[in-house]
Parts: C-alpha cells; sequence; structure tokens
C-alpha cells in the first residue's frame, strides 16, 4: 500500500477448494461458483489492485469508492473440472478486470473428442458483450447449457465424430 497515493495491490496464488470459504463470500459470489466443480481444485494465481478510499475518520463506502479503480489480472488452470456439469479434461485462461470490463482472452478447455477456444469481453457498465469461439464438442455433452425444452432437440442428431463449430456475437 502506497500511503500517500493509497494505491493498492497484492499478488497470490492458490488451490485451495474456494467452495470451502463460501460463508465468507456474498450471494452473488456464491450462485457465480456454484456453476462450477472439480475434482482438483484449479490453481489461481493473479494480480489485484484497487485505490482505497481516502484516510477520514468517516465509514467509507468501500464499493463505490474502490470498484471504478479495482484491477484484476489473473490465470486460472484445471483439470477434471465442469461448467453446469459439462466435463472437461482441462481448462486454462487468463482474465482481466478493469474500467467495469472483463475480458477472457484465450480460454481453451479440453474433452476426448475436441477443444473448446473462447474470447469474451463483458462490461458490467454497459452491458454490452462480444463473444467468439471455435468448438469441437460432442453436442450431447452441451444438453446442460440448454434450457429444458431445447434439450430434446439435441436429440434429432447424431454424428460419427464431433461437429466444429466457429462465430462471433454481441
Amino acid at each position: 500500500v502506497n500511503i500517500q497515493t493509497r494505491a493498492a495491490q497484492t499478488e497470490c496464488r492458490f488451490d485451495f477448494d474456494v467452495n470451502r470459504i463460501a460463508p465468507l463470500l456474498g450471494p452473488a459470489a456464491v450462485r457465480w461458483l456454484s456453476s462450477y466443480s472439480w475434482q482438483t481444485p484449479p490453481t489461481v494465481e493473479g494480480r489485484v489492485s484497487a485505490v482505497l478510499p481516502a484516510w477520514t475518520n468517516a465509514h467509507p463506502d468501500w464499493v463505490a469508492e474502490m470498484l471504478p479503480t479495482l484491477g484484476l489480472e489473473g490465470r486460472v488452470q484445471a483439470t477434471n473440472a465442469a461448467y453446469r456439469t459439462v466435463p472437461l479434461l482441462t481448462a486454462q485462461t487468463h482474465v482481466r478486470y478493469a474500467d467495469g470490463a472483463w475480458h477472457v482472452p484465450d480460454f481453451v478447455g479440453t474433452r476426448p473428442e475436441g477443444r473448446i477456444d473462447f474470447e469474451h469481453r463483458a462490461d458490467t457498465r454497459t452491458d454490452d458483450y462480444f463473444f467468439k469461439f471455435n468448438v469441437q464438442v460432442d453436442p450431447q455433452a452441451l444438453k446442460p447449457l440448454l434450457g429444458e425444452a431445447a434439450q430434446p432437440a439435441l436429440d434429432l442428431f447424431q454424428f460419427s465424430t464431433a461437429p466444429k463449430a466457429e462465430g462471433e456475437f454481441h
């Protein structure tokens, strides 16, 4: 922490099961984490920076004062993990957050039949988003990502090899 500028930064690395500290997290974080599962906790490393509120006796609004200055850069690696029960053999990505915007520039996940590569950007202030993907995956594996009404549609198709798909949407 720089006392004069109130700029704070830290670096960390961990590989413990963050679900074990769920009682310390807010409801939104717990809800977000509930989409992920793993046999072995992922390895997370990163750097966080922010400017602390002014040094006064007043009780600061930590979120309102610090969130606009928050910066995050990190890397996540996992094996035998899942997102909404869609299993992945491996997953890795970098993650960045600055100026109210998230950026996942290089997600790579592997499955027995292929890979999932994507880039994602989301601006929390404007709700703008960008998603670019290149995948080769068994469509049956994606059923948990669809609503119940849409899931039977995947049963109409059978593939001898996993199809490839690429695209982007905003």
